[in-house]
């Protein structure tokens, strides 16, 4: 354990920046995938996001101690993967990620409102903006009760919106943070007229409620600005160039072969490194995901599901119930086996289908539908 601190201690403090740079780039990208469908972040996503830290940093580490023995150049690297990065994010705007926005404050208060008069809070909820001037937001979820503050009368109506009376009521939403996602509010008013006030990151906006309107006034300008869009681009590209930082060193620093000065012992630990750090991973997987042998889902997905369950199935019948290797009449309306054979079936390591049943084929399918 004393050699391993002191093996660490010899890093130099730009492997540690860039050991750092990496590992947070690798738990963006795992926050991103985890919160880009719903905005939120459940216990077992949140220990996925560190784990790919962790272990990111640990790798990027044990590279520079063991398999890095030289001084690599890394200026050079730093800057061309930084500028491939946010070439990359620019090009690949539209279909590379999602922009996140800053919400600081949303507030909503009644202003003014005739006497007798009822403003309705009908639905709130998270939606994905839309680029479109004639398309509406993809509703995403609910944003909860439990999430807004109440500051005056209101009582829940029949449709499970909020509504109230009192003119200077307001509702203040507790959502500041990140968010993929955009916050959309429907507002009416019944019984006369009312105007609300609407507050988001600073801004104050107005909105007249007519009172005699039947659908309700649909509030889904709340988008992120041109700062948080920039801001957006800058971390995509930052953590985009730590990853591809990695690549460019490799590929600029041809000698590290011939200079890396590796005792047997050290070799041995990389080669177990790159062996056990795989499966490590992989585990970790299966056990956040609940994929078998830790839980009830499979891999099944896709063509794995469609083509290849069917596949091996009928390759384990060959020999336990005598399908015919060469023609099927199961394939459509009956055609050759042989190419779909080569190209699917050929590898021998599928002959471990036949140590299993098919029932656990017809299994497998039942989990993935």
């Amino acid at each position: 354990m004393k050699r391993v601190f002191k093996l660490f201690g010899s890093v130099h403090r730009s492997e540690w920046a860039v050991a750092f740079w990496t590992a947070c780039s690798c738990a963006f990208f795992t926050w991103v995938a985890a919160v880009s469908n719903d905005d939120l972040v459940s216990r077992r996503e949140l220990l996925m996001i560190a784990a790919a830290f962790v272990i990111t940093m640990t790798t990027a580490l044990t590279l520079f101690v063991y398999l890095f023995r030289v001084r690599l150049k890394k200026t050079i690297p730093a800057l061309l993967a930084l500028l491939f990065g946010f070439i990359f994010v620019f090009f690949g705007k539209d279909f590379l990620h999602p922009n996140f926005a800053v919400l600081r404050d949303l507030d909503l208060r009644v202003v003014e409102m005739d006497d007798g008069a009822r403003t309705d809070l009908v639905w709130a909820y998270w939606a994905v903006p839309s680029d479109k001037a004639d398309s509406s937001p993809v509703h995403v979820r609910d944003i909860s009760f439990n999430q807004i503050s109440k500051n005056g009368v209101w009582e829940k109506d029949d449709a499970g919106g909020l509504s109230t009376k009192e003119v200077g009521a307001g509702l203040q939403f507790n959502l500041a943070g990140l968010h993929f996602n955009q916050p959309v509010l429907c507002i009416i008013a019944h019984g006369g007229r009312a105007l609300v006030e609407l507050g988001y990151n600073g801004t104050r906006n107005f909105y007249h409620l007519n009172g005699t309107d039947t659908d309700p006034l649909v509030i889904e300008t709340l988008k992120p600005t041109l700062y948080e869009i920039l801001l957006s681009y800058a971390v995509y590209g930052f953590a985009i160039a730590g990853i591809l930082f990695w690549l460019i060193l490799f590929l600029l620093n041809r000698e590290i072969s011939e200079k890396s000065r590796m005792a047997p012992a050290s070799r041995l630990f990389v080669l177990l490194v790159a062996f056990f750090l795989p499966v490590f991973l992989l585990g970790i997987v299966l056990v956040l995901t609940n994929i078998i042998p830790f839980g009830e889902r499979t891999f099944l997905r896709i063509d794995m599901g469609r083509q290849y369950a069917a596949f091996l199935a009928y390759l384990r019948d060959m020999a336990a119930e005598g399908n015919d290797p060469f023609y099927s009449f199961s394939k459509g309306v009956g055609g050759d086996m042989y190419f779909l054979y080569s190209y699917y079936l050929a590898n021998p390591i599928n002959r471990l289908v036949g140590l299993f049943g098919t029932g656990i084929c017809r299994w497998q399918l039942r989990c993935w539908f």
